[in-house]
């Protein structure tokens, strides 16, 4: 016999649900934060320690690596973690994927203009994506530190533009550090205080 649910039942189920999808997506919003934020910041003082001692302003395409490592680190780790939990996918992992494989395209495409046209302000657009993608995950899975580092993040990008010489590389990874290692470790800490 089929159980049929009355609305309030069927009400609760959904609340119910989309509460789990949200605390599972919350729960593996931390790994990405912390590994895309951690290789941001040691790209940032590499290159200008790099830069600083030699001259050579070609170090500036190590930048290129952090998209493509972090996604690579990121499949790898995801996919090692499904196997363990066997979760699936949900319609909010989902979107926050998508809004972060579009920032990191957008990224991508403004390393190229940044090669051709050197007087573009590549820390600005860096700074000003990435908060906006922190702020944005915050947003969807209702972390508040994600979304206060993320607006923070967006508000740092339009003092970057004042930033002068090589200055602007240890900056970078201070911000990159406040924006989403902070709030990444923070998610985790509050994790692992549930369990």
């Amino acid at each position: 016999m089929e159980n049929v649910l009355n609305e309030k039942e069927s009400m609760d189920l959904i609340v119910r649900t989309i509460e789990q999808t949200r605390r599972r997506v919350e729960k593996h919003a931390g790994l990405p934060m912390l590994l895309f934020g951690y290789l941001s910041v040691i790209t940032s003082l590499a290159v200008w320690l790099l830069i600083s001692r030699t001259g050579n302003y070609r170090y500036h395409f190590l930048w290129a690596a952090v998209p493509v490592l972090g996604w690579l680190l990121l499949a790898i780790m995801g996919r090692n973690r499904s196997r363990k939990t066997e979760a699936p996918r949900t319609h909010i992992s989902i979107l926050i994927t998508r809004i972060w494989l579009l920032i990191s395209g957008i990224m991508v495409l403004a390393m190229v203009i940044i090669f051709v046209e050197q007087a573009f302000p590549a820390p600005f657009l860096f700074i000003l994506l990435t908060g906006l993608g922190v702020a944005c995950t915050g947003l969807v899975v209702k972390y508040t530190p994600f979304v206060v580092c993320g607006i923070l993040g967006v508000l740092l990008s339009f003092a970057s533009l004042w930033l002068t010489g090589l200055l602007y590389l240890p900056a970078l990874a201070l911000v990159f550090a406040v924006m989403m290692v902070i709030p990444g470790h923070l998610l985790q800490h509050a994790l692992h205080k549930k369990q």
